[in-house]
């Protein structure tokens, strides 16, 4: 099956089953026990950047039309969903017509507490990354220390009395936020793929 974009500048694929033309609102790879892994969106990206780097895609096997999801399907399909309110179409395809391999989780290289869990296929360049997120209790303390921080830009008269008050904020915020990463530095690749197959 071969998937394709429509223009340059237009991210997603589109795929030709029977004579007709499907855009893709999503990718999916799947088995018999269920989803494994979808794209968001009707394009593979590639590292952090999130456009389409490919205008054509050649993927092993035959696709139909299917009007439901069947993970008994042996070959892929496109099916009709809905997406953002709007009427799109997934392309579900059998992990085994790619060798989707297992999961793997690497702590990013941005932030301790987000992780990137990727599964590759045979295809050169095909690949799906998710990030995983540890610890939402980072975040919200971030927040909370700009705001403190934003208050201290604001202070004008009664800035002495203020100041330490709202310095004393900020170092309780610190440490919240460094037990916070303890936390996070301590889960591991395996804890995480616990959640993915």
């Amino acid at each position: 099956m071969k998937l394709y974009r429509t223009a340059k500048w237009y991210n997603p694929f589109s795929i030709d089953v029977n004579g007709k033309s499907y855009e893709l609102g999503d990718i999916v790879f799947f088995d018999k026990s269920g989803e494994i892994c979808r794209t968001g969106h009707g394009w593979f990206t590639s590292g952090i950047s999130t456009n389409n780097n490919f205008d054509k895609l050649e993927i092993p096997g035959d696709v139909k039309k299917k009007t439901k999801i069947d993970f008994n399907e042996k070959q892929a399909f496109v099916v009709h969903i809905e997406q953002h309110g709007l009427a799109a179409y997934a392309l579900y395809i059998p992990s085994s017509s790619v060798k989707l391999s297992a999961p793997t989780a690497v702590r990013s290289t941005m932030a301790d507490h987000h992780w990137e869990i990727t599964w590759k296929t045979n295809i050169d360049g095909v690949s799906i990354t998710k990030w995983h997120f540890v610890d939402g209790q980072s975040q919200e303390i971030v927040k909370e220390i700009n705001q403190i921080g934003q208050d201290i830009s604001h202070l004008w008269g009664d800035t002495a009395k203020a100041l330490p008050k709202l310095i004393s904020q900020l170092q309780q915020k610190k440490d919240e936020l460094d037990k916070a990463t303890e936390r996070a530095l301590a889960i591991t690749a395996d804890a995480v793929l616990k959640n993915y197959r």
